[in-house]
């Protein structure tokens, strides 16, 4: 079996790759869909309340898969100035995999963070809770994972600076 914090990085280091592929301007577009679907989380369960923590860990599966996917499905932003500038070569790749390992750990972390509050229950098939020896070091890491750092006003703060980006670079 291997660690769950392995497979993390290497699914942060895969974002990171894709990120290279795609070119900073769209994997912009996917952070941006990963910060706007913690919000979206936060704000369900505060007005929604909490639900059974199964019912609970898919919903919030499903709303980073579904804004994730959407922010990956992006349109053919050619006419762009952002888009122009991604044009760039090594420079944007370089750039589209930092942009792509924060993805990684947007997307990725914050579904880990969900499953280890579930108690890794609903995935209890394929998943095992981490071995006690283990267990300090992995909440250690989630202590730092996206959910855990971006709650309050931090997140309000980081949609307000998704969407003015958005505004300047993308209209």
């Amino acid at each position: 079996m291997i660690p769950l914090n392995y497979v993390f990085w290497l699914y942060v280091l895969l974002f990171g790759i894709i990120g290279a592929m795609r070119g900073w301007a769209k994997e912009m577009l996917v952070s941006f869909s990963a910060i706007l679907a913690l919000f979206i989380i936060v704000l369900a369960e505060k007005f929604l309340g909490k639900l059974e923590p199964d019912v609970q860990f898919w919903a919030q599966t499903l709303i980073i898969g579904l804004l994730a996917f959407f922010g990956y499905k992006s349109p053919s932003i050619k006419m762009l100035p952002a888009a122009q500038l991604s044009r760039k070569g090594l420079q944007s790749s370089l750039f589209g995999f930092v942009i792509g390992l924060i993805n990684g750990y947007l997307i990725v972390g914050s579904i880990w963070f969900y499953l280890d509050k579930a108690a890794y229950e609903p995935l209890s098939v394929f998943i095992k809770p981490p071995p006690q020896d283990v267990k300090r070091m992995i909440d250690a890491m989630l202590k730092s994972m996206p959910p855990a750092l971006l709650k309050g006003y931090g997140l309000y703060v980081m949609v307000a600076i998704a969407f003015v980006f958005l505004v300047v670079a993308f209209v």
